[in-house]
């Protein structure tokens, strides 16, 4: 599952192969933060650097993740519109 790619500080980061397409879901605490290492690796690169396949990539992994995170750590939905412009 893993695979090893380099941070631009030389540490290396693990490639999550799990979030494959855009249907893909993430089930877990571990796959979640593997998938916001590759995130934050490509986002170092800067999208205008970034491959057509990597920009699609990082799109698939952040739904993968906006997914998790609104299914694991929702929001609170706040009671009122001051609760809001808190």
């Amino acid at each position: 599952m893993k695979k090893t790619a380099a941070k631009a500080n030389g540490t290396p980061v693990a490639k999550n192969d799990a979030i494959t397409n855009k249907k893909a879901k993430i089930q877990s605490k571990h796959v979640y933060n593997v998938t916001m290492q590759e995130i934050d690796l490509l986002m170092e690169k800067g999208e205008a650097n970034l491959t057509k396949a990597e920009l699609k990539r990082l799109q698939t992994l952040a739904e993968a993740a906006e997914t998790y995170e609104d299914t694991y750590n929702p929001l609170p939905v706040p009671a009122s519109l001051p609760d809001i412009v808190k």
